[in-house]
Formats: structure tokens, sequence, C-alpha cells
């Protein structure tokens, strides 16, 4: 699976799709994150409901929030 990609200049998020609801796309966002304590990196997993109303997305394509 490819990386996702944070543009920190303009807020973009990049992730992929997961499609369960009908118009609606679960975007999951992978990063790693340093832990405050003990310094190792961390990979944390966000996930966003986005709204599809044409159903445009399928499962795997990689979009742009």
């Amino acid at each position: 699976m490819l990386d996702t990609k944070v543009d920190k200049k303009r807020n973009t998020l990049v992730g992929y799709v997961s499609r369960k609801q009908e118009k609606t796309l679960m975007v999951k966002i992978k990063k790693k994150v340093k832990h405050l304590k003990y310094g190792k990196f961390v990979n944390v997993t966000f996930v966003y409901m986005v709204h599809n109303p044409d159903n445009i997305c399928q499962v795997g394509d990689c979009v742009t929030i």
C-alpha cells in the first residue's frame, strides 16, 4: 500500500477509500507521530467520512480532502 501524504502548507490530506455506505466515503489517513515521552515513532490512523453524492470514487482510490 502506498503512503499517505500531508501537505502542511495547504492543509490537504491524501488517503485511500473504503466504501460501505451509499453516498459516503471513509477516507483513511496514516501518519507517523513521535511519542512525546519515549521518542519512538507510532503509527496513527485517522478516518474521515466524506460526502460522495455521485458515487464517483471506488474502493482503493487515492483522494484529496
